[in-house]
């Protein structure tokens, strides 16, 4: 990433560069949430430098990407300093609030799917037995 042309405030805040490139361009929030069809909260949250308060990374660099190219900027260019900022920043604290895991999802199938799934396979090709057999006669 290029240094010494942005100055030692954005390099410390993302967030910040993103505004300042906005305001750059003369676009005010209400235009980037209008174009973007990104929720206001998600645009404070990107120019607040607040990424836990949005969904996820897949949905950060999705965001930014957007915001980018509204603003004119390289998404890709934009998406490399986000990377850059988000390796300086302490990992996540846990919250207390469980994250969905497909733990069950792996586990023994209850046995009333299973003969549910048998009935269904039974019921139709007994259906197709008939069909067949009232065809051939």
């Amino acid at each position: 990433m290029r240094r010494g042309s942005q100055g030692a405030e954005t390099m410390e805040s993302f967030g910040r560069y993103l505004v300042q490139q906005r305001e750059l361009r003369g676009m005010s929030p209400g235009d980037v949430i209008r174009v973007t069809k990104l929720s206001p909260s998600a645009i404070e949250a990107l120019e607040n430098d607040r990424f836990d308060r949005l969904p996820g990374r897949t949905f950060v660099v999705g965001y930014l990407r957007a915001y980018a190219a509204c603003v004119g900027l390289n998404p890709d260019e934009v998406v490399l300093r986000y990377e850059e900022h988000a390796s300086r920043l302490p990992p996540p604290e846990d919250t207390g609030v469980p994250r969905l895991t497909l733990k069950g999802a792996a586990g023994p199938m209850p046995i009333r799917f299973v003969f549910l799934g048998a009935a269904v396979v039974l019921i139709a090709l007994a259906a197709y037995l008939l069909f067949v057999v009232k065809a051939a006669g």
